[in-house]
């Protein structure tokens, strides 16, 4: 018996919870920030010297691309979810898989048993045998005459 639909589907939920786990931690960037923001803010020395004026604006761009980049990441991992289920998108399903496997422990394992499900033949059957998402337009039945 085969289990490919249900395991793909079981990687599906597993990939939605890792993106939810990334956009939570990636909200945690966005309070680093602020509590940096408020320290470089506040921050003298006993003659008076204040923190360089180059550094904040550094640390700005710094924290915004960290965010930007986890929340592509999540984005990723979300859509990767959403496409095992729908068996669209094989080759995106697996390079998100090898980077979802530098998150460790989790990650790794999850990144590992989508090769291994995306590997199987009925897999490869599921992915190859899907309609692309624009058709053309089936042409008009001929008219039906009442005799």
């Amino acid at each position: 018996m085969d289990t490919t639909t249900h395991d793909l589907k079981i990687l599906s939920i597993c990939y939605y919870i890792q993106a939810g786990i990334i956009a939570c931690y990636s909200l945690f960037i966005l309070g680093y920030a602020a509590f940096i923001g408020t320290l470089i803010q506040h921050a003298t020395d006993a003659s008076g010297r204040t923190v360089p004026p180059w550094l904040a604006p550094l640390l700005v761009m710094i924290f915004v691309a960290a965010f930007v980049f986890a929340v592509s990441i999540a984005l990723c991992e979300f859509l990767t979810g959403r496409w095992l289920v729908r068996y669209k998108n094989r080759m995106f399903c697996q390079i998100i898989a090898g980077l979802s496997c530098l998150t460790v422990p989790y990650g790794t394992a999850l990144g590992i048993f989508t090769f291994l499900v995306l590997s199987r033949p009925e897999a490869r059957r599921l992915f190859s045998s899907i309609q692309p998402a624009w058709a053309p337009p089936a042409p008009p039945a001929p008219p039906v005459s009442v005799v």
